[in-house]
């Protein structure tokens, strides 16, 4: 058992208690294990989860002789059928994810204007451009039609930030352009995580961790175009069962 301070780290094999230091996530953690009938360190794995979902891209921790970084976890819930993870993950996910149901609607409305303000500014640069081109064309002055166009391109209708920070049933190129044109934070979360450690989900491993790490994630493809994501937030909230897990490891 490792300490700091009033809390402690169970070692390796040993069962995770809620932490006496934190009296509302005991209690809370209590309370989701009478209302799922779930055994308790299954439903505090969850709270934990939940929490780091929650707070990861607002908050980092300082870890002694690690140095700072993000609050991102990585939780793996491995029980049998029957041991309740789905009223779990409904019990703690189910506000979470209607929220974010009702911000993806209204980022289908934000969308929509956008794909108009964006028809509008491509009809003005075109307009802009051939003014331009008649200009030199009678050799005319273009100054004020460059300032023009400058600013016309500054001014240029930013893609709305997709919304969703919650995945599931996703590929490894589907959840880094979630980070990349979303909030740049993302977790994937299964209460049948067999679907995603034996799916696309996690082959590629080296991404999902640098993101968990907080390190800078660089895509080069020749369609699509390059990009960068700094300071990604990456969580995984996965239960599982046993041979689903097997399954994995072999």
């Amino acid at each position: 058992m490792r300490y700091f301070g009033e809390f402690c780290i169970p070692a390796f094999g040993e069962p995770l208690r809620p932490p006496e230091g934190c009296p509302l996530t005991k209690k809370l953690a209590k309370t989701v294990s009478e209302k799922t009938k779930a055994p308790i360190d299954l439903g505090l794995m969850s709270i934990l989860s939940t929490y780091s979902i929650l707070l990861h891209s607002f908050t980092d921790v300082y870890r002694p002789e690690v140095g700072v970084g993000p609050t991102s976890l990585y939780m793996l819930g491995i029980a049998q059928s029957g041991e309740r993870k789905t009223a779990i993950s409904n019990y703690l996910m189910h506000t979470i994810l209607k929220h974010q149901e009702e911000e993806v609607q209204r980022y289908k409305l934000n969308l929509e204007i956008f794909e108009l303000e964006i028809t509008e500014h491509e009809l003005e640069v075109s307009i802009i451009k051939n003014e331009i081109l008649k200009a030199k064309k009678t050799k005319k002055p273009t100054d004020g039609l460059k300032v023009q166009f400058k600013s016309l391109l500054e001014s240029k209708p930013k893609h709305p930030k997709t919304p969703q920070f919650i995945l599931e049933d996703t590929s490894p190129e589907a959840f880094i352009n979630h980070l990349h044109n979303g909030l740049g934070c993302a977790s994937l979360v299964s209460s049948e995580g067999g679907t995603i450690v034996n799916g696309r989900g996690v082959q590629n491993m080296a991404m999902l961790n640098k993101g968990w790490g907080g390190e800078s994630l660089t895509v080069n493809r020749v369609k699509g175009g390059s990009f960068s994501i700094n300071q990604p937030r990456v969580a995984i909230s996965l239960m599982a069962q046993p041979k689903a897990i097997n399954k994995f490891m072999q």
